[in-house]
């Protein structure tokens, strides 16, 4: 077995098609397929199997592919030390995008100025999967990851506060009771978004009720639509400061509810930390 075969069969995974991993590889369909039915013969595995056309991983390819981009990472690392090509390849959630990260990169560029950062910012689901797949080295999410392969070190914390404009009917009521929160439409976050998660989580534990009237992949335009008076919205304490300051917004319900919650660093169990990544998790705890 070679790289060559690890590397064809992440592409094919990855794709769903021999046909599209062959392209990517710049080589032809029939030496994709002899490089997996070699790895299935020395093996005495099956990697595939095929469907109305579609490729279906199966248990033993799974593992497989575990493996093979556990290995592929470690070569792509050497590489890159190797030749010089030094680059942290980081993600982050909405929140910590907001928050966090334009003074965490500055911070980690002149402690460490010879190394690139390369910056992604999605959802903890989506987070979780290109650490998977060995898209980015490292994540800072607000939600937590599920695969068991992904560690989650809990960092910073932070709290979430249910918050309405001016011209919402609760801005100048008192609120008696939590239940009331669950008659008024929500603005949440999309599927997926470890803030969306922990605002259901509470709320089921509540036995409450989430009326949701908009779903957003953005704050600003989640923070816009409160202003404006569509609807209440759950948002991290440090992405409102400015609203609140301004009397734009005003946190409700804080004496019946309460959304805390811990920022964690996020990266694959077989990773390994070269001293860049060190030092970028020593500098996110230093945040505490």
């Amino acid at each position: 077995m070679t790289f060559r075969h690890l590397k064809i069969m992440t592409l094919v995974a990855d794709l769903g098609s021999m046909t599209e991993a062959a392209k990517k590889l710049y080589i032809s369909q029939p030496s994709v397929s002899q490089a997996i039915k070699e790895i299935e013969i020395y093996y005495d595995i099956k990697l595939f199997e095929r469907f109305s056309k579609k490729l279906y991983i199966t248990d033993s390819g799974k593992q497989y592919l575990d493996y093979a981009r556990h290995i592929t990472q470690l070569f792509e690392q050497m590489e890159r030390s190797l030749t010089h090509q030094k680059i942290v390849k980081m993600g982050a959630s909405l929140t910590v995008g907001e928050a966090i990260m334009p003074e965490l990169i500055s911070k980690f560029k002149a402690l460490m100025p010879e190394i690139e950062t390369h910056v992604v910012i999605k959802n903890t689901s989506e987070l979780e999967a290109l650490l998977l797949n060995n898209q980015i080295d490292i994540a800072l999410v607000e939600g937590t990851t599920h695969d068991k392969r992904i560690k989650n070190e809990p960092v910073i914390e932070d709290e979430l506060q249910i918050v309405c404009g001016k011209s919402h009917p609760l801005f100048n009521q008192a609120i008696q009771d939590v239940g009331i929160l669950q008659n008024h439409a929500f603005i949440v976050r999309e599927k997926g978004s470890g803030t969306r998660e922990l605002l259901e989580r509470i709320f089921l534990e509540h036995g409450l009720g989430l009326n949701i009237a908009w779903e957003c992949t953005g704050f600003e335009s989640i923070k816009k639509a409160v202003v404006e008076g569509h609807g209440i919205a759950a948002i991290s304490k440090r992405l409102i400061e400015a609203e609140l300051k301004a009397g734009e917004l005003k946190v409700i319900g804080a004496d019946f509810i309460t959304f805390k919650r811990t920022f964690n660093i996020t990266y694959h169990h077989n990773k390994f930390i070269t001293p860049a990544l060190l030092n970028m998790i020593e500098l996110i705890k230093k945040r505490i």
